[in-house]
C-alpha cells in the first residue's frame, strides 16, 4: 500500500492550465537497419516493441511520446 501512495505522489494531477508534454514525455529508440525496407510480403518488420513501449508509457500517464526508429518503420509506427 505504501508503494501505491508513493507512485500517486509522482504522477502530476491533471489541470486545464497544463499543455501537451507537461504531464510527462517519453522517447523510445528501437528498430534495426537489417529489417528495413520491407522488400516483399514474406519479410517481417519488427516495429511492435517500440510502438507498444511508447503507448504503455502514455497509458501510464505520459502525454507526449516519440518513437525514434528507422525511416522504413516510421510509416508502420505512425499508422
Amino acid at each position: 500500500m505504501k508503494t501505491l501512495q508513493r507512485v500517486k505522489k509522482m504522477i502530476p494531477p491533471l489541470s486545464p492550465e497544463m499543455h501537451k508534454g507537461m504531464a510527462g514525455r517519453i522517447g523510445v529508440i528501437g528498430g534495426s537497419e537489417e529489417y528495413f525496407p520491407i522488400q516483399s510480403y514474406t519479410d517481417f518488420s519488427y516495429t511492435g516493441a517500440p510502438f507498444y513501449s511508447c503507448m504503455s508509457a502514455m497509458l501510464f500517464g505520459a502525454d507526449l511520446g516519440h518513437v525514434i526508429c528507422e525511416p522504413g518503420a516510421a510509416t508502420v509506427v505512425k499508422s
